[in-house]
């Protein structure tokens, strides 16, 4: 694959990113009132649901991207190629895709009726997502088609389970965010102990559980919060994305310090504790 090949992906992106900053430049959007706004960035930190919130973002984000990080590093110890590890660490966002999607069907306001008749659709998808993601591969040049259903058969079975995760929270947003962080931990210890041709599919499965934690998180950390305090609790929260960037670094220290399966402990840890903020945290006032 040549220079240029490489560079157009990237261009394409930085000409959409312009093009929503000059739509965005252009908008007329309205203006933010001062006055009683002030009150509540005194009284905020009062708020420990809120600060707690904000930390299990810290976690949450930098487990995400620490684990889509290691997928490759993980498989390389197995001997297999970079390319084929890098197919496999895109499955990993596409359960992800899927766990949103179902998320988005089951912890919303919609009849059962219709929440199951879209999630079935939803978990089909998953099929054809393990199936064709790791079915496509590029030989000299060339796309070829290698079939492997099988892979498409784990993901719809890891659907499954997401879909039945969710049904048994009843749409109570903080005992889905507990299950979800529950499984997430689970999987990734057992990336550690696991070997890694079955150790892998615990890792991808990730991904699914995921899905719905950020939107929780954030949900929970403003609630019973007033208009005057939303802004200043919003703002807090998502400044602490900044995990994406401070846990895969630490991740990466024990990588070439340690061993790659210690690497992993930090994204137990950061489950661990978001268990912790959708059971006892988030109730905290």
């Amino acid at each position: 694959m040549g220079p240029k090949a490489v560079q157009v992906p990237f261009l394409i992106i930085g000409s959409i990113v312009v093009l929503i900053a000059v739509i965005i430049f252009f908008l007329k959007l309205p203006e933010i009132i001062g006055g009683e706004e002030t009150e509540g960035r005194k009284s905020i930190w009062k708020h420990t649901h809120v600060l707690l919130g904000a930390l299990a973002i810290f976690f949450y984000v930098g487990a995400e991207v620490g684990i889509s990080t290691v997928i490759v590093p993980y498989l390389k110890q197995t001997g297999m190629m970079i390319g084929e590890a890098a197919k496999l660490a895109a499955m990993y966002w596409g359960g992800a895709m899927v766990g949103r999607f179902l998320g988005s069907i089951n912890l919303g306001v919609m009849e059962n009726r219709k929440k199951f008749m879209y999630s079935a659709v939803v978990i089909v998808l998953a099929f054809f997502v393990g199936w064709l993601v790791t079915s496509c591969q590029v030989k000299e040049g060339a796309f070829v088609f290698n079939s492997q259903p099988i892979n498409g058969l784990i993901f719809l079975g890891i659907a499954i389970v997401n879909y039945m995760a969710m049904y048994f929270s009843k749409g109570k947003t903080n005992i889905a965010l507990g299950i979800f962080g529950f499984i997430a931990a689970a999987l990734v210890f057992s990336s550690t102990v696991l070997g890694a041709n079955v150790g892998i599919w615990a890792l991808l499965s990730i991904g699914f559980f995921n899905s719905i934690m950020f939107p929780s998180i954030f949900a929970l950390g403003v609630k019973d919060l007033d208009k005057f305090e939303m802004p200043m609790a919003s703002g807090i929260i998502n400044t602490m994305i900044v995990g994406g960037s401070v846990i895969p670094l630490t991740m990466g220290w024990f990588i070439d310090n340690v061993s790659v399966r210690a690497a992993l402990l930090v994204p137990l840890v950061s489950y661990i504790y978001i268990v912790f903020y959708a059971l006892k945290g988030s109730k905290i006032r």
